[in-house]
């Protein structure tokens, strides 16, 4: 069945309308009716994963430590805000698809078991990406049959993603309206105006990964956008 409308997915959670990768932004992004949640994985060096753009973390004394040179528990006691991706799991539910991307690491072995073991442990219907050709293909052995996506930012970007089975394809704005991958979606990134979804809209692209996902569901005319 076509779709009236392009997908929206809230891009950490919808990061120009609440805190970007944070709990409350993920429940809120669901209240207004998404499509999906994007967000960031990373891992500590012990494999738990948590949401989290950047791969450094500012701890309370000032000091800037990669979370991947991290345990777990220092972690989470160090900075309990950053969510694990097992407490998003807990907390945030409902008709949605979670795209998660994992980001590239120095210790992909830590993450790509961290992420088994959630996924074993909650049921939740996801989507992997990434920029990274061999993290996404590691990631999909892990996970036969979990639809993959990968993110890249020029249409060069996409051959070294060309043995792997793609869902779909989320490119940079600047190449994501000509963008043309036969028996893939085409999604694009990151949507900040409404002006951008419209066009985009109209351009044919199926999925749009929007800081601001309010205004593009609105935009869009979604039939009941929540006061979330």
């Amino acid at each position: 069945m076509m779709r009236l409308r392009p997908m929206v997915f809230a891009h950490r959670g919808g990061a120009a309308e609440a805190p970007e990768n944070s709990i409350s932004a993920f429940r809120r992004a669901a209240a207004l009716g998404v499509d999906g949640i994007e967000t960031d994985l990373r891992a500590s060096s012990d494999g738990l994963v948590v949401l989290h753009h950047d791969a450094d973390l500012v701890l309370p004394d000032g000091r800037i430590v990669p979370i991947s040179a991290m345990e777990g528990e220092e972690l989470v006691v160090l900075r309990p805000d950053v969510p694990t991706l097992a407490a998003a799991l807990d907390a945030v539910r409902g008709n949605f698809v979670w795209v998660l991307e994992l980001k590239p690491t120095p210790h992909p072995a830590a993450l790509l078991a961290g992420l088994q073991l959630v996924l074993r442990q909650h049921r939740a219907k996801v989507t992997l990406a990434s920029l990274s050709a061999p993290l996404l293909a590691q990631a999909a052995a892990a996970h036969p049959g979990v639809p993959l996506v990968a993110v890249v930012e020029s249409a060069a970007a996409l051959e070294a993603f060309a043995a792997l089975k793609l869902h779909a394809v989320a490119a940079a704005l600047p190449c994501a309206a000509e963008l043309k991958v036969p028996g893939r979606e085409i999604w694009a990134w990151t949507i900040r105006s409404a002006a951008e979804a419209r066009a985009l809209s109209a351009a044919g692209v199926a999925g749009l990964i929007s800081d601001i996902p309010r205004a593009t569901l609105q935009a869009l005319g979604a039939a009941s956008v929540a006061e979330a």
